[in-house]
């Protein structure tokens, strides 16, 4: 089965736009972690913890039988800005408070 640049680039727009649609700030990031849970279930990872600190997400994959790891980390909170531009991937104006 041949992988499909084209339509993984245009998908992983549409989740980059959506999750820009819907900012969630700092320990707020229930429905940013709950999409970045399922992914990780939906791409085979061994283990997904949720919950963790709050609203932490841990994928853990696992190859072979050694105990080498490698650690990868991101941020999923939104910052508390007004974005200027017309991006198709801004954040509306009214997503949260003050914004």
């Amino acid at each position: 089965m041949a992988l499909d640049l084209d339509a993984l680039a245009q998908e992983m727009t549409a989740w980059r736009r959506d999750l820009h649609a819907h900012p969630e700030f700092g320990f707020e990031e229930r429905r940013t972690s709950a999409f970045v849970a399922a992914k990780l279930r939906e791409f085979g990872l061994d283990e997904v913890a949720e919950g963790i600190g709050g609203t932490g997400v841990v994928g853990t994959l696992k190859r072979g039988s050694g105990n080498r790891a490698i650690a990868l980390r991101a941020d999923m909170d939104a910052l508390r800005i007004t974005e200027q531009g017309t991006s198709e991937s801004m954040s509306p104006p009214h997503s949260k408070p003050g914004g």
